[in-house]
């Protein structure tokens, strides 16, 4: 049994764990659970709207099941396709189908068996692909404004710099 206050997901994100219901490869009650809840109850938006402190894929965290250790891993879709030399939790195991669409500081509760239920806690979202994103489109737009301010100084300073052209006599001297 899983029971989770809401969630956030992506759209991209969202459409992943409705292809993996869709593909009805989960046998496993506990992660039909999951997957049903996480779909039924998130809170769905565009990836330049989500906020950089929501675990989405491919965000690196640490997060803690009970009161143990901290563990730092990165969410991915599934082990193959991790990043050499990373440590990943994929959203096909229910740990990492729990963490998907918490934010920092959110809990949830798996009951991996009746009697020994997990809290697993986001403690920290180093990176999200998203916010990641988000950061250097907006570092391109300052450094395109601050490249149409030095162009149009340029071009103010050409047309001071420039000679009058309504003379009529060449020999003519300017006051």
């Amino acid at each position: 049994m899983f029971k989770s206050n809401a969630c956030q997901l992506t759209t991209k994100d969202y459409y992943t764990l409705q292809t993996m219901q869709d593909d009805m490869f989960l046998k496993d009650e506990l992660m039909r659970s999951i997957l049903r809840d996480k779909l039924s109850n998130a809170t769905v938006t565009f990836p330049e709207d989500i906020p950089p402190t929501v675990v989405t894929l491919n965000s690196r965290i640490s997060y803690r099941i009970d009161n143990t250790l901290l563990e730092n891993r990165v969410v991915a879709h599934n082990q193959k396709r991790g990043i050499v030399g990373m440590t990943l939790i994929s959203i096909t195991e229910p740990r990492g189908l729990t963490l998907l669409g918490l934010t920092e500081g959110q809990s949830a509760v798996v009951w991996r068996t009746p009697e020994a239920p997990e809290t697993v806690t986001v403690e920290n979202v180093f990176y999200q692909p998203e916010a990641e994103a988000r950061r250097l489109r907006e570092r391109m737009q300052r450094m395109e404004e601050a490249e149409r301010e030095q162009s149009n100084m340029f071009q103010m300073r050409v047309r001071a710099l420039a000679l009058p052209t309504d003379r009529t006599d060449p020999g003519q001297r300017l006051p």
